[in-house]
This record gives structure tokens, sequence and C-alpha cells, in this order.
């Protein structure tokens, strides 16, 4: 005797069933997934500025002695007149001492011919066409960062996770939390032990104040930050910087 198969299709209250339990699922997994891939994104970031630390302070360090920035001339004033004397990543892709010859079509190559006698060595970085632009120039937080401070348009830059370009920001003169007492050291030297490597991170905006050494993890809203020189980034203590 031949035994026949019943199909039985879902009953109405059983597809409500199942659709109850998808959409509560939906409600835990979309969320994890979004969480995820902004963390994905972060760490990815940290770890673009720990490679750049590295070739700052292991690369560029070693052959200039000083950090990535315009050069001056011997009374102290910036060769390219168009910009401020500050750390600059320009200078990973840019011989500082050849930028402002106009007639020079091979900045992204190394140079025989350096005023300083320094021995830039670069590019130490491939140029991708990743470009910096100024957005604002206001210093009352109104903008999102991006002040001729670090650049000017169409400077080669390196971008974060987000797509944007990340800044090299030294401390102000007379920072807000400057040590009284100095010790060995002078101010420019604890300026620069505070060098920061800033993401902008997920708003694009650059939070980091710039008039604190050791800004706290409050003020940074949601900027990913690496200092250069210190491994101690959230710690009081200040730490020695051996000059040379």
């Amino acid at each position: 005797m031949c035994c026949s198969t019943i199909h039985r299709g879902l009953t109405l209250l059983e597809l409500l069933i199942v659709m109850t339990i998808l959409v509560a699922l939906g409600t835990i997994i979309v969320p994890t997934m979004g969480y995820l891939g902004r963390r994905s994104q972060s760490l990815a970031a940290r770890e673009n500025l720990y490679r750049l630390q590295d070739l700052i302070v292991n690369r560029y360090w070693s052959d200039m002695g000083e950090l990535p920035r315009p050069a001056v001339d011997v009374d102290g004033n910036v060769i390219e007149p168009d910009r401020l004397d500050h750390p600059q990543l320009r200078y990973l892709f840019v011989n500082p001492d050849r930028a402002a010859d106009t007639n020079d079509p091979f900045i992204y190559q190394k140079s025989v011919n350096m005023l300083s006698g320094r021995t830039w060595q670069g590019p130490y970085l491939s140029h991708t066409g990743a470009r910096y632009t100024v957005t604002d120039t206001g210093t009352d937080g109104s903008g999102t960062g991006f002040t001729d401070r670090y650049g000017l348009d169409d400077d080669p830059a390196v971008l974060d996770a987000w797509g944007r370009p990340i800044v090299l920001q030294l401390p102000d003169q007379n920072a807000d939390d400057l040590p009284n007492e100095l010790g060995e050291f002078t101010e420019d030297q604890i300026r620069r032990l505070h060098a920061r490597l800033v993401s902008a991170g997920p708003n694009g905006r650059i939070e980091t104040p710039t008039n604190v050494l050791m800004p706290e993890a409050d003020q940074r809203g949601d900027d990913i930050v690496v200092f250069l020189f210190r491994h101690d980034e959230y710690g009081p203590d200040f730490l020695n910087l051996e000059d040379e």
C-alpha cells in the first residue's frame, strides 16, 4: 500500500510568529552591524595614524632632526611666505628646501640641491592624488577645523578612514597647561613633545584643542589622536625628550 505525503502550509498565526521573530532579530543585528562598521573604521584610522607616526619619528626625524614643516632662511623667516611656520604633512611629499622654487617640476622626487644642507630623503610617501582643502579660516570653533595651520589648498594629503585629511598638530605657544617649571627643557621642546596626528573622526570636525598640551578625552570629541613622542597620552606625567 502506498503512503501519501500530506504538505501542510503555514497558518496565518505561524507566519505572524515567524515575522515577529525576524523583526526582533533585525532590531538586534542591524544596530550591531552598524556599531561594528564604525568600530572597524576607528580601528583602521588609528592604525593609519600609528603607521604615519612611525614614518615621521623613525624616518623623517632621523633624516631631518625636526618635524615636517616649511623651511626657514637664516633670519628665521619661512621661505614660502604664504605658509604658517607650523608642521604640515605636505613635507613628507615635498622637499621643504625646494618647495618655494616654482621652476622645479619634480617636487615629488629626491633633490641634490638642498639649501639647508639637511638630508631630506623623500618622498616618504607615494602621492595618491589626495589633496588638502582649507575649509575655514576662523579660530572660534565654528568651522570644521581644517585651517591653513595644517596646509594650503591642493597640498598632497594623507587621508583617514573617512576620506578626510589627517593633520599634524603642534600645541600653541603658552598653552594653557604648560608647566610652570620647565626644568632643563625649553617651551618649544615641551610643545614638540606633545605634537600629535589628528583624524577628524566620524563627524569630520577637528575638535582637539590647540591651546592644550594634553587634551582630555572629552576635549577631543570623536577625534582619533596619536602623539608622536608620548606613549602615556591619557596620563598626567610629562615625559622627557632627548634632544640632539
